[in-house]
This record gives structure tokens, C-alpha cells and sequence, in this order.
């Protein structure tokens, strides 16, 4: 069996040519019309004598997913989608082979009611393989539209009953020894919320005595209220562990400087003392000795991120001067100081450090255009008109020169110095790039 990318299979099968096929590890394969996926178990598509593509609308892996997708893309999406298509494969088997069509007409109209709801175009395709038309296809509709309103009413009775026969259970029950026992539980609350909807859905939906829906009733209003009890209950526990921490916390900070303490220390130390800052009951003296600590300790993240962000930079200056150069192909992500994207020219192309390409022609138009927006001091945003530069289109320009296209954003000493490599770096500016 000749072997095929997962694509190629797809694309091979839905010709209708080959006998068989398989991908390269095997799990995508086709024998004659039948195109599986992992194994006989689960047929992925069927492809009718008239061409015509049934695809299996059941569940499948991510894997078998994107088997699916490449059998849709093979067939120009053009195909009937069918749940259990593999317990249908004997009937399309006989079918494809030229079966006594009559024989089968009785298997068919099974089918098509067992696999309702489907669109009514795959309905009259299945039934039109065995000479049948939109009359049969009514009755069967019918048919199956009153089973399931049968089958839905007797649902809906034997609720009512067991609704009715709990609520006539609830009312006769001691409700304050059931939450007691339940406030045992390791996870009471989800319990008695529980309780508390059912009681309601009792309520409801079913037609009790006037003394029981009564009982119910106040059931209802004492879980709720047990309910609220346990939520402000959890509230006061974790504001007087946040307290706690914070007043720790506040009395280490006596004996250390906080001017020394690590980052991940001062992110607590911050967090803890706006927790007690907003806190009700704490001293206005100690209010305005955590003020200040929240204050320094603000500022010394500032400092510490800044130092850190220097840092990564200058660690990647060889990275960014080898990239530059040319003599590095790949380096993602490397920024200027700024933060912002670099650039380098490579033949008749524009590359950025995040990986994009684009026509270096379409690069210099837009630097005049930028250039244009620096010497009028005016900003840019795409309102209606557009400039396009390869792939990609411009959202913005700053008055500076700075400017964002797509998940890129350019700084103008960056703009300028490649502009200076193109030689474009005094040419006039224009406004030839917008559309």
C-alpha cells in the first residue's frame, strides 16, 4: 500500500482513482470508497458511485479531527454529514455494489429516523439512493417528531412524580438536623446550594397541598440564609488571615530595611499592606505607616523590574549586533531599548526580529509617509483608508515617527537608521502609501 502525507490521502481518496492508500505512520488510511481514521472502528468517509462524500459527524479526537478536516478540504467541502456513518457502511457497501435497490428501502428509512435530526437535503440524498422522495421522508419526520414528544412527555411525568414524592419527603424532615448534619461535610455549601435549587425546582414544577409548598417554602428560606451565613462566614476567615499576614509582615518590616528585600518579598509586602490599609478597625497611625511602605515598596518594584528589563537587554546585545550583521538567521523576539521591533535589510526584504518579511519598496513607502507625519507633527490611524506593506497593514503612527503595524511596533530611531542603510534616508517625504 503506497504511503501519503495525512493531505494527500484525503486528496487521493476523494478522487475516487486508487484502491487504497495509508498515510505515513498509518493512522489515516482508505480501502476502495472507505477512508478511516486510527482503524475500522471509526469510518471517516464514504464516497458514493456519483461521487457524491458522506462524511461521519460523530465525536472524534483531536487527531481524527484533523483527519476530518483534510477529507473536507479534499471533497471542496462539498459532502453530507452523517452521525454513525460506520454502522452504516454494510447498506452503502450493498448500494455501491448495485444492490436491488427495493430490497433495501425498509433498512434506509430505519437509517434516516434513527439519525434524525439532519438537514433535510442529507435526508432526501440517503432516502434517494433507494428510490424514495420527500412523502417518505415526511412520514418519517412524523413519525419520529411524535416518538420524541411521546418520549418527552413520559420524561416529563415520571420528573413531576419523583419531584412530588421528594417535596412530600422534605416537608415531613426535620430540615435544621439535616443542615447540622451537612455542615459536617467537607464541602457543605455546595450541599445545601443544591438543596436550596431543588426545593425551588419542587416548588415549581409540581402542584403539592398548600400546606406542604408552605414547608418547602420556609425550607428554602432557611438554606439560603445558611447559605449566606457560610459565604460571610468564609469572608470574615480569609480578611482576618489577610490581616494577620499583613500585620506580620508589618512588624518584620520594623527590623528590615525594605529599601534591601528581594522583589517577590515587596510584591507581599504591597499586596499585604493595601489589604490592611483598606481593612476596617486598623489604627490611623498604622494606616499611615503601611501607606508609606506600600509607597516604597511600589517603588522599589518600579526600580527592581526596570533594572531587570536593563539587564535581559544588555545580555542580548551580541545577539542583537550577530542578528543585525546577518551572520545570525533566526533570533525571535529581540527588541531595541524601547521595546520595540529591529529591523534589517536583506536583498529586496525588509526583515523584523519577530519573524515577518516584507517587500523592502513597501517598507520605504511607508517610512516616507511616517516621515511625512514627523514633519507635520501629526498622528495617523487607519479610519477608512489603509496602508498596506506586504502582508500586513499599518494601524497607527505617532507624531514622533513611532509607529504599530499589526503585532509590531516600530520606534523612529530604529525606522531611521534602516533607512539610513537603504539610502532612503533623506528622500521627500509622501503620502503615496495610503489607500
Amino acid at each position: 500500500m503506497a504511503r501519503y502525507s495525512n493531505d494527500m490521502v484525503a486528496h487521493i481518496w476523494a478522487q475516487g482513482n486508487k484502491d487504497s492508500g495509508k498515510s505515513n505512520n498509518g493512522q489515516f488510511y482508505f480501502e476502495g470508497r472507505e477512508l478511516y481514521s486510527y482503524g475500522s472502528h471509526y469510518l471517516a468517509g464514504f464516497l458514493m458511485p456519483d461521487g457524491t462524500a458522506l462524511l461521519n459527524a460523530d465525536s472524534y479526537s483531536p487527531t481524527t479531527g484533523k483527519h476530518m478536516s483534510y477529507a473536507a478540504r479534499a471533497v471542496a467541502y462539498k459532502y453530507h454529514s452523517i452521525r454513525d456513518l460506520t454502522g452504516m457502511r454494510w447498506i452503502l457497501r450493498d448500494l455501491a455494489k448495485g444492490s436491488d435497490r427495493k430490497e433495501l428501502r425498509a433498512t434506509m428509512c430505519r437509517i434516516v429516523k434513527e439519525r434524525l435530526p439532519m438537514s433535510a437535503e442529507t435526508s432526501l440524498y440517503l432516502l434517494g439512493l433507494v428510490g424514495l422522495d420527500g412523502r417518505t421522508l415526511n412520514r418519517i419526520e412524523n413519525e419520529w417528531r411524535k416518538a420524541n414528544e411521546k418520549a418527552k412527555a413520559k420524561r416529563i411525568a415520571d420528573d413531576r412524580a419523583r419531584k412530588e414524592r421528594d417535596g412530600r419527603a422534605y416537608a415531613a424532615e426535620d430540615i435544621n438536623a439535616w443542615i447540622k448534619r451537612e455542615m459536617e461535610n467537607w464541602n457543605p455549601r455546595y450541599v445545601i446550594e443544591r438543596r436550596a435549587l431543588y426545593t425551588f425546582q419542587i416548588i415549581r414544577d409540581t402542584k403539592l397541598p398548600k400546606t406542604i409548598v408552605a414547608k418547602l417554602k420556609a425550607q428554602r428560606k432557611l438554606l439560603r440564609e445558611t447559605l449566606l451565613d457560610i459565604d460571610a462566614r468564609k469572608a470574615r476567615r480569609e480578611l482576618m488571615q489577610e490581616k494577620r499576614r499583613a500585620v506580620d509582615w508589618f512588624r518584620i518590616a520594623k527590623d528590615r530595611d525594605i529599601q534591601i528585600a528581594p522583589l517577590h518579598e515587596l510584591l507581599q509586602a504591597q499586596r499585604h499592606a493595601n489589604t490592611l490599609i483598606s481593612s476596617h478597625g486598623v489604627p490611623s497611625a498604622t494606616r499611615a505607616k503601611l501607606r508609606e511602605i506600600s509607597f516604597i515598596a511600589g517603588n522599589r518594584i518600579t526600580a527592581l523590574r526596570e533594572a531587570a528589563e536593563r539587564e535581559a537587554f544588555e545580555k542580548k546585545a551580541k545577539e542583537r549586533e550577530e542578528w543585525l550583521n546577518g551572520t545570525l538567521t533566526h533570533a525571535y523576539g529581540l527588541k531595541d531599548e524601547q521595546g520595540g521591533a529591529l529591523m534589517r535589510i536583506k536583498g529586496e526584504t525588509l526583515q523584523t526580529s519577530l519573524g515577518a518579511e516584507v517587500p523592502l519598496s513597501h517598507a520605504i513607502r511607508v517610512f516616507r509617509f511616517v516621515k511625512l507625519c514627523r514633519m507635520n507633527g501629526t498622528a495617523w490611524r487607519r479610519n477608512g483608508h489603509s496602508i498596506r506593506v506586504g502582508h500586513f497593514t499599518v494601524d497607527s503612527i505617532e507624531p514622533n515617527g513611532d509607529f504599530i503595524a499589526g503585532c509590531h511596533s516600530f520606534h523612529w530611531p530604529e525606522v531611521e537608521r534602516v533607512a539610513r542603510l537603504a539610502g532612503v534616508a533623506d528622500e521627500a517625504p509622501s503620502n503615496e502609501a495610503v489607500s
